[in-house]
Order: C-alpha cells, then structure tokens, then sequence
C-alpha cells in the first residue's frame, strides 16, 4: 500500500492518498487535529475520483496522480500477482 501525506487546505486537517494493493483501489482520508477520520473516500476507477471528493481539503497534483496510476500499474507486474493470476487461469 502506498501512502503520501499532501498539503491540507486547512492546518486543521492532514490528508493522505494511496493506493492499497490488496483491496486494488485508490483513496484519500482526511484526518482532524485528534487524529480521528473526518472522512474516506475509496475508489476502484481512477485516482482523479478521489481527488475530485478531496477538494473541500486539499488539492492533489498532477505529478502525484501519474505516481498512484504508476502504482496500480506496477500491481499487474508484480511477482505475487502474476502468480495468483497463473492459478486462477489454470482453475486451481
């Protein structure tokens, strides 16, 4: 899972976005002062979904959504998850 700490909006805020390999999807959450989740957003399509909720937080550049495409990307050609796709196209 990837995990990039991006400038919030508001010092009341810390926001994060990444890419979790396991679940394959994108997401941000917004974090308050206290540490506690103000809000999640999970999505499977496309790190410009995630960024476009995030707005009232922050703003997630160009340069960072090319690295969370480039790392969903790399999941396909990851040795673990060529295996499982081997093993699933032989019906095991």
């Amino acid at each position: 899972m990837s995990r990039h700490t991006i400038d919030a909006l508001s010092s009341d805020h810390e926001v994060v976005v990444g890419y979790d390999r396991p679940l394959d999807n994108f997401f941000g959450t917004v974090y308050d002062r206290e540490g506690d989740v103000v809000c999640w957003i999970p999505s499977e399509d496309s790190p410009e979904a995630v960024a476009e909720q995030l707005t009232a937080y922050a703003v997630v550049s160009p340069a960072l959504l090319t690295t969370l495409r480039t790392e969903r990307q790399h999941r396909a050609t990851h040795p673990m998850r060529l295996a499982a796709d081997h093993r699933t196209a032989a019906g095991r």
